[in-house]
């Protein structure tokens, strides 16, 4: 068992299909649309408590434990960071490759819980900080792997649009 700590902010928001995404250039602010700014770590309201409460279900259904949406983006109506106590993985979690392959299948599994699915999103990179070799806990445990994505709109990438997967 792994704990998983996943995130998206997605920025390319639902409805908005006959928009086109362009990478960001200078001296084009005219054609911005700005989104209200959110404090994402305080906003409640009943819709986004639903949709929290929604995919924090989803998660635990797919995975079994506990699943906490710890903020969640009202203007995407995505998970900013969501965190929870384990999933089982097919093995352990020993190269880049294993991680990657862990954090693919969990974005399979539970597409909506990040507002996008794998085929959306493109695998840029793991990361992996290796068990302590000090303390108390020194030899024990795989230490972390991160995976992290961003995500594609038509093959273009969405400004902002990322998401990272943990498993400790």
């Amino acid at each position: 068992a792994a704990l998983l700590c996943g995130a998206l902010v997605a920025t390319w928001p639902a409805g908005m299909a006959g928009f086109a995404a362009v990478p960001p250039q200078s001296g084009q602010s005219s054609y911005e649309l700005p989104l209200r700014e959110f404090d994402l770590f305080h906003y409640r309201s009943l819709s986004t408590e639903t949709e929290r409460a929604r995919t924090e279900t989803e998660l635990a259904r797919a995975f079994g434990g506990d699943w906490r949406v710890y903020s969640w983006n009202p203007q995407t109506r995505t998970g900013a960071d969501m965190y929870g106590s384990g999933v089982d993985l097919a093995g352990p979690l020993g190269s880049a490759e294993s991680a990657r392959s862990a954090a693919e299948g969990v974005l399979r599994t539970v597409p909506a819980a990040f507002g996008a699915g794998a085929g959306e999103l493109q695998f840029t990179k793991t990361e992996h900080a290796p068990a302590p070799t000090a303390g108390p806990n020194a030899g024990q445990g795989i230490g972390k792997w991160s995976a992290h994505f961003r995500q594609m709109h038509g093959g273009i990438p969405v400004v902002g649009g990322r998401a990272y997967l943990t498993f400790t």
